[in-house]
């Protein structure tokens, strides 16, 4: 997976003054390679798999910890909105989860913005095979009334202006004639009902995991405060991907704020989750997988 950087905002996000060569040097290291690069930009080529660096805030990220720039995992602080989405009964055999996060004063360009949606798009790609186990929408949270809704609908009762456009569709409409509907359609069509997102004031946001809406979908550069959401069948997958997504919007300074999703099973969880996880390993399973003649101390950090 290819990434396009603006040399001066990664290096100006890593915190360190680093040559090209000394960039190639780290990215190596870390499994990664300079595609292409001149005065300006650099394209990275980044394995699939780190799902974390497929943005210039989290190679920014994975840079300053491997150069020793800043040590420890990287905190983000999130606050309690006390907003809340409430997921309807009927969803499970359809596309059952849902992960929302709120962030405010963000930063925004015509550049960042093309990154914001290739940060989107990669994660759909690779960690939601192609948004079938999950996909993200991003939205303009000021325009938006909470609590917002995710429940099934009869596709004919769905009836928005897809994003990018003033004309309204209904759900079959958008399935067999807008262009993601096109591609992206065969992942809900199958069933009776479709999922479907929207807002107190019975505005339409999306109908996952195909297109937003043009009404408030529509992000740009007067945009400050953002609202994300993940759906999909896999609940890990759709946690994580939303996780990414604040994550990197807060390394350009944007403020992180939880929703509380409310399941039918009367589950309440407030997402996003960046507690961070504790996991056990043997120094002798670190020494015999590298190689390194490493002490308890060294190998801690």
């Amino acid at each position: 997976m290819l990434v396009e950087c603006v040399i001066d905002e990664l290096l100006k996000l890593i915190g360190k003054k680093l040559t090209i060569e000394q960039l190639e040097d780290a990215l190596f290291l870390m499994k990664a390679e300079i595609d292409k690069a001149d005065d300006k930009i650099i394209v990275i080529e980044i394995n699939p798999d780190r799902t974390d660096m497929l943005s210039t805030e989290g190679i920014a990220r994975a840079l300053r910890a491997f150069l020793n720039v800043s040590s420890g995992i990287t905190e983000y602080p999130v606050k309690k909105s006390g907003l809340e989405a409430i997921v309807k009964p009927g969803l499970k055999k359809i596309r059952e989860f849902i992960a929302c996060g709120i962030v405010k004063g963000v930063q925004t360009s015509d550049d960042l913005i093309k990154e914001y949606m290739h940060l989107q798009e990669a994660q759909t790609i690779t960690h939601g095979r192609n948004r079938k186990k999950a996909s993200i929408g991003l939205y303009v949270f000021d325009e938006i009334g909470f609590p917002v809704v995710y429940r099934p609908a009869r596709p004919e009762s769905i009836r928005f202006a897809p994003l990018g456009t003033e004309t309204e569709m209904d759900g079959p409409t958008i399935i067999n004639e807008h262009e993601k509907g096109v591609l992206y359609g065969p992942i809900i069509s199958k069933h009776k009902k479709w999922p479907l997102l929207i807002d107190s004031k019975g505005n339409t946001l999306s109908l996952p995991p195909i297109i937003n809406s043009n009404t408030l979908g529509q992000v740009d550069m007067t945009t400050r405060n953002l609202f994300i959401e993940v759906t999909g069948t896999h609940k890990k997958t759709v946690d994580q991907a939303l996780n990414i997504m604040v994550t990197s919007l807060a390394e350009r300074g944007g403020n992180l704020e939880s929703v509380t999703v409310h399941y039918p099973d009367g589950t309440s969880i407030k997402t996003p989750n960046l507690t961070p996880k504790k996991k056990r390993l043997k120094v002798k399973d670190v020494i015999g997988l590298t190689g390194l003649s490493l002490s308890d101390v060294e190998t801690v950090g």
